[in-house]
């Protein structure tokens, strides 16, 4: 794969410049992705041993050993390093994974919400991190806005949004050819549902969706209208 072939090509170039500190960072990139955890640390305690204060490498580290749920003490260290060097929006959002790995939701969540919504727009993983956070304090209908976001981009994303899936229950009536749909909820709901009958039988072609379950919202129902 991509992965192991970038691999390759960073370890050639180490072994002819064993000082090139950015291929060193990069080649345990991609040993993270591909999973080999052992390698890339041995990766990253080299740069590290050279550059103390490489904030890209203390970031990497806290994040993998963030995701793996391993070391958080470590991975607190490191990305405290990283964040008193730069505080980059990256170093924000590994600190808090490890909140949140740390069972820190608030903490994860004010940390996230401070990352600028143009960031988590264009960042999958970010918007990923603040949907699973969001999922794990019950505020489901935020989470999923966000899942929304990342779910096409990472499998983690569509897994946990998946597991609300199957919980969702909408209700369309005479959708099928309707040119007209009301969105009804609760109570309304029998007021559009007569509405919608009496403009069938005045030739209009109208129909009602009404959610039954709201949390989780139903979005792939209006989706598909």
């Amino acid at each position: 794969g991509a992965y192991a072939k970038a691999a390759q090509v960073f370890r050639n170039i180490l072994k002819i410049r064993p000082q090139y500190h950015e291929a060193r960072l990069h080649y345990a990139y991609a040993l993270e992705s591909l999973k080999k955890y052992k390698e890339m640390e041995t990766q990253l305690n080299t740069l590290l041993e050279e550059q103390s204060n490489h904030a890209p490498a203390l970031n990497l580290y806290a994040y993998s050993l963030a995701l793996r749920g391993t070391r958080l003490h470590q991975a607190e260290e490191y990305i405290a390093r990283a964040l008193a060097l730069a505080q980059d929006e990256a170093f924000i959002d590994t600190q808090a994974w490890i909140y949140f790995k740390q069972g820190k939701l608030e903490e994860a969540l004010n940390l996230l919400l401070s990352i600028s919504p143009k960031t988590v727009e264009q960042n999958a993983e970010i918007a990923y991190h603040l949907g699973a956070v969001l999922a794990a304090k019950g505020e489901n209908n935020k989470a999923l806005i966000y899942l929304e976001k990342s779910r096409k981009e990472l499998k983690e994303a569509e897994k946990l949004y998946a597991t609300w899936d199957k919980d969702v229950r909408v209700e369309n009536y005479l959708t099928d050819d309707a040119e007209i749909i009301f969105a009804a909820y609760g109570i309304s709901a029998r007021i559009s549902r007569a509405v919608v009958k009496q403009l069938r039988e005045e030739g209009i072609k109208a129909g009602m969706i009404r959610p039954i379950t709201v949390s989780p919202f139903p979005y792939d129902a209006f989706r598909n209208l």
